[in-house]
């Protein structure tokens, strides 16, 4: 389930995900000038775990669980929301907020 442009796991985009966790990790405390190697590692073992994923059929549901529960994670946290205004919104082309 991989389109250009995005990362996906079992349809669940990995790239808003890697955003939050970014930014959670730098709130907590992470100094910014490692934000862009910490996002590299991200995507490289979200990568390789897509590729793995897929000859992996019977992981689906364990995965897709443990996906959900760490976008409700990051939701609750505010951090979500919070980067999609300020990140994905003005790629998109709206105001961000």
């Amino acid at each position: 389930m991989q389109t250009f442009g995005e990362i996906s796991i079992y349809g669940i985009a990995a790239s808003p995900i890697i955003v939050a966790v970014i930014a959670l990790l730098c709130r907590v405390g992470l100094p910014s000038k490692y934000a862009p190697w910490l996002n590299l590692v991200l995507q490289i073992v979200v990568y390789s775990a897509t590729i793995y994923l897929v000859n992996k059929p019977e992981l689906k549901e364990p995965v897709v669980a443990g996906l959900s529960i760490l976008v409700g994670f990051l939701t609750t946290a505010g951090v979500f929301d919070r980067t999609e205004s300020r990140v994905v919104d003005p790629i998109r082309g709206a105001a961000a907020t």
